[in-house]
């Protein structure tokens, strides 16, 4: 693994849902299946701006940007999901990353989608690069 392959992170991530979504998953976005479980969560990590430059004029992390789509048939489980995955990540510390606290940024209300209800929040949190 190198310290900007978004594979890693993803795995990662998907690996701390486990527990939280119980017998629900989370996956990478390009990975749902055409089937899609009652409740589920979809994952994107991309990298973002980490912060300024230091003396040297080198930056020694890296910024990262997740993002957590939750979808659920009813208004409710989209919440429900939504809720274990703040309970998850809200300022945790991914020790297999060696990340800094997560910190939420931003998310969606919740909305209607096909015939889903799905909700996007945004997470963001460094790494040593």
């Amino acid at each position: 693994m190198t310290a900007l392959d978004e594979r890693a992170h993803i795995t990662a991530w998907k690996a701390a849902l486990d527990t939280p979504l119980g017998s629900w998953a989370a996956y990478d976005y390009s990975e749902v299946p055409a089937v899609t479980p009652s409740i589920y969560v979809a994952l994107t990590v991309s990298r973002r701006f980490g912060g300024e430059p230091r003396n040297t004029g080198r930056k020694p992390i890296t910024g990262w940007r997740l993002t957590t789509l939750a979808v659920g048939r009813t208004e409710d489980e989209c919440r429900w999901a939504r809720e274990k995955v703040a309970g998850a990540l809200n300022e945790l510390r991914n020790a297999t990353l060696g990340s800094s606290l997560v910190a939420f940024e931003s998310e969606n209300q919740i909305e209607k989608d096909g015939d889903r209800y799905a909700g996007l929040t945004v997470w963001t949190y460094t790494t040593l690069a």
